[in-house]
């Protein structure tokens, strides 16, 4: 229906205007729901297909996985080596090769890590070196990974901050003099490889509650067998004394 002249208007009834002017207004509508329908079928068969990336909602529905006992913990950004008066260490040696796990262990103590007696393992580990942490020894993990060609850290599930260090079937031996010096002196920040996952901050929190426990049970233990020795003293006669002035 063509729109009538500025005249034509003019010699038309109200009615017959207000009706004009509604049909215009939904012809307006009808075209600008038309063209916004064809426009999201566009948009949402380029998005099926791939060729358009969702610009929101990935993130917010992306469920994070985190590390679990044997995974390759992350870290931070930009953390620094730990010095190594606060790192734990122990060694042990998966392999028949005697020596190895107490040569490591002298390596690093001579760095000024705090070191426990090396052991021996039953299981042998078929691989290089593997270092393992809980969730509050992470960064202690990568920092001692440093001195040890290949090593690679797994996640644990210790509850305090020991970092164990398995030398497995082909270990190649420790650093020499002049690379263990360059590690020893490097301050260069921590990495993690690439397809490490996160460390949930509940397992931190978890471990963290699980080493006060084991502390307090401790300290608990350790007061009550000073009781039981204070009241074993009193019940005994002083030096010098026999049993009958004791009894009076």
């Amino acid at each position: 229906m063509t729109s009538p002249m500025p005249n034509e208007m003019q010699a038309l009834t109200p009615r017959q205007r207000f009706r004009l002017e509604r049909q215009r207004r939904q012809n307006y509508i009808y075209t600008v729901t038309i063209a916004s329908m064809a426009v999201a079928l566009v948009l949402s068969f380029l998005v099926l297909k791939g060729w358009i990336p969702l610009p929101f909602g990935q993130s917010f529905h992306a469920k994070v996985k985190y590390a679990s006992v044997g995974d390759v913990p992350c870290l931070a950004e930009d953390v620094q080596p730990l010095a190594p008066e606060q790192v734990y260490v122990q060694v042990l040696n998966t392999t028949a090769r005697p020596g190895i796990a107490g040569e490591a262990t002298e390596m690093l103590k001579s760095a000024g890590y705090t070191t426990e007696d090396p052991a021996n393992s039953n299981v042998e580990f078929p691989g290089k070196v593997r270092i393992s942490a809980g969730p509050r020894g992470i960064e202690a993990a990568y920092t001692v990974a440093r001195y040890f060609t290949d090593a690679h850290v797994v996640l644990s599930g210790r509850a305090d901050n020991l970092v164990l260090v398995e030398l497995g079937t082909f270990y190649s031996g420790r650093l020499s003099e002049s690379d263990f010096a360059v590690v020893k002196e490097s301050q260069s920040p921590l990495k993690a490889p690439k397809g490490c996952l996160p460390v949930d901050k509940k397992a931190i929190e978890k471990a963290q509650s699980e080493l006060a426990g084991q502390s307090e049970q401790e300290s608990g233990a350790a007061q009550s067998g000073e009781t039981g020795e204070n009241e074993s003293a009193e019940g005994q006669p002083a030096e010098g004394e026999t049993g009958a002035e004791a009894g009076e």
